[in-house]
């Protein structure tokens, strides 16, 4: 009698079972258990310890599956064929099952230590499960900022100051003015593409370049000529100059597609092929009538610094979503303002007026700076994140929404980021696919190398940086911010090593370290301290 048919395994048993008795010359009721174990798991069998079909007083800890009561067997022989809706196979001829709960609770009938296991967090566990250890940092993050809230609370008290209408309207009149002026810039770029452009059968003229350059001096040159007349607030100062400068990028945009467009048809070129989409093409066809001032309006407040002349619109706008996206805007933003106020302003205040900062020893002075930079960098962290979500996601969805415009990636997993390069392109989508669109691809169709227009587009960046953060604090042109990142250039190189690549963990913690432990707090104490000292709040040591 062979194997299968000795231990009692029916003619259903699958060929592979069978086989695997047959090579096998041994005995040991081991083997046939885990020939057993094979059979029910290929069943689909979801048998275990609990499981009614294995019996409770089992001496294997309910590891024997497919051995069952003989008793059971025996009550159920007439069914020779295997129960698969429970995944288990009767053995006959086996040795019989008895009972052994009357070996309860002696040593040694308690085998534990029966297989080759590893410890949990050996570095060859798998599937190994850290949820716990996620949930402990989780709970130690919240207990540890808590404590920081109470602590700041009881020191200085709340000192959230909302200005009220009246000041607004006193003190940043000549911001608001300035908004409302700059729109004739908005409306005179319609003309000049509406009329003038198209007056000439040449793509472009020396008097449509002079009208479209003096547009953009005005949009740029006119509230910077505001701020620093008016000495407004710093904070919307920035907004203000920002605006101004993603307002000219788009008029820009505006005016480079359409002499685009113009070049096409001069040089009788198929803008059906030239165009992506056979929508674009339609809509470019009926140049310039299809150039209103209202599509032109509505580009302007679309989250979206290209020009097209046709957008992916939604049908209808969705105005629950807006209600919630301007809640969460004005709810994080005083959030910000609230970790700006209690925590940057009062550390960096301190830092200046501080003994240590005034000693002529100059290892104190840099003890002193690199501690007041550590206690620094998580308040601007929060309130640096914070923002990105108010002007990324809440801010840009909400102009989506009220605009019907459907690409909503405003943003790539720039948190992943393994190099400062992969940063700069996932941080904000926008400002990026401008610069490919109307600065790197034009340049490199130039015959110009893509490091060389890389660099170029670096410059660049690294002057409006500079713009937008040394003018609205009125130090005029410092340098700092430009070379900073001008000095990010070689990061980049280093950054784009071969051992970076391949450990994407250790570039992303450097990532993390250098910008937002390094950068960030060194450079708020840096600009505050030059704007204390302008004012005459800060005594140079």
């Amino acid at each position: 009698m062979d194997r299968p048919s000795r231990l009692g395994l029916h003619k259903q048993v699958p060929r592979s079972i069978s086989s695997a008795f047959r090579k096998s010359d041994t005995t040991d009721p081991v083997f046939e258990l885990n020939i057993c174990k094979i059979a029910t798991i290929q069943h689909n069998t979801a048998v275990g310890p609990d499981s009614p079909l294995i019996h409770p007083n089992d001496p294997y800890g309910g590891h024997t599956v497919g051995l069952v009561d003989s008793r059971r067997s025996s009550q159920k022989r007439a069914h020779s064929a295997p129960n698969r809706n429970f995944g288990y196979w009767y053995l006959e001829g086996h040795s019989k099952y008895q009972d052994q709960s009357q070996y309860r609770g002696r040593p040694l009938h308690e085998t534990l230590h029966t297989d080759f296991r590893m410890s949990l967090l050996s570095s060859n566990a798998k599937h190994l499960n850290l949820t716990g250890f996620m949930n402990l940092a989780c709970v130690l993050l919240v207990v540890i900022n808590f404590r920081m809230v109470l602590a700041n609370f009881r020191k200085y008290g709340l000192l959230l100051e909302f200005p009220t209408v009246f000041k607004l309207m006193s003190d940043d009149w000549p911001l608001a003015r300035c908004c409302i002026k700059v729109h004739i810039s908005v409306i005179f770029a319609w003309g000049i593409e509406r009329f003038i452009a198209p007056l000439s059968t040449r793509p472009l003229t020396i008097p449509v370049i002079f009208l479209q350059i003096l547009n953009l001096s005005i949009i740029l040159y006119y509230p910077y000529l505001t701020v620093v007349v008016f000495k407004t607030q710093p904070a919307l100062s920035a907004v203000m100059l920002a605006t101004s400068v993603v307002w000219a990028l788009k008029i820009y945009s505006f005016h480079h597609v359409c002499f685009d467009y113009r070049r096409a048809v001069y040089n009788n070129e198929d803008v059906t092929e030239i165009c992506k989409t056979r929508m674009e093409a339609k809509a470019a066809s009926s140049y310039p009538e299809c150039i209103r001032l209202f599509g032109l309006y509505r580009f302007i407040i679309m989250p979206t610094v290209c020009f097209q002349f046709y957008y992916p619109l939604n049908r209808k706008i969705k105005w629950m979503h807006v209600l919630r996206y301007f809640a969460e805007f004005l709810f994080l933003l005083t959030v910000a303002r609230i970790i700006a106020d209690q925590y940057i302003v009062t550390t960096v205040t301190s830092t200046f007026s501080m003994e240590e900062f005034k000693s002529a020893d100059f290892i104190v002075v840099a003890y002193h700076i690199i501690d007041r930079m550590l206690l620094l960098s998580i308040p601007v962290l929060y309130c640096w994140l914070t923002m990105f979500v108010v002007i990324f996601h809440l801010w840009c969805n909400f102009l989506a929404e009220i605009t019907s415009f459907g690409d909503r990636r405003f943003y790539g997993d720039w948190w992943n980021s393994s190099c400062f390069g992969e940063y700069w392109r996932k941080w904000n989508l926008p400002i990026h696919q401008f610069i490919v669109r109307h600065i790197s691809k034009p340049l490199n169709s130039l015959g110009i190398p893509w490091s060389i227009a890389s660099i170029i587009v670096f410059t660049i960046s690294a002057a409006l940086h500079e713009y937008l953060i040394s003018v609205p604090l009125g130090l005029g042109w410092t340098g700092y911010v430009f070379w900073a990142m001008m000095c990010q250039i070689p990061l980049l190189i280093i950054t784009r090593a071969d051992f970076v690549k391949r450990n994407r963990t250790a570039g992303n913690i450097l990532f993390w370290f250098l910008f937002c432990f390094t950068g960030q707090p060194l450079g708020v104490l840096l600009y505050w301290y030059l704007w204390g000292v302008k004012q005459g709040s800060i005594v140079r040591p």
